[in-house]
């Protein structure tokens, strides 16, 4: 089987070429759920410590709220391109 010449080197609009934009869908969409994620993890430890521990004013729940979403700002801050 012979190569031809365009397959050994492809052209620059091939090599160029951009990714799917289904590509970015999934990593976008893989991104909003890690940061659910941090989100229900934080503020649900919040809430159990605050039940736990009996307290009135739910103080723990809106601390890990506010943690949590200093986590999020932080984790998209690392994650996202710098472009």
């Amino acid at each position: 089987m012979e190569e031809t010449a365009q397959e050994k080197n492809p052209s620059s609009s091939q090599r160029n070429h951009k990714p799917d934009k289904g590509n970015d869908f999934v990593r976008f969409t893989g991104l909003a759920f890690e940061l659910l994620g941090i989100l229900v993890v934080g503020i649900g430890a919040g809430y159990w410590l605050d039940d736990y521990f009996q307290n009135e004013i739910p103080f723990l729940t809106l601390s890990f709220s506010f943690l949590s979403l200093v986590g999020v700002m932080v984790y998209l801050w690392k994650k996202l391109p710098k472009e």
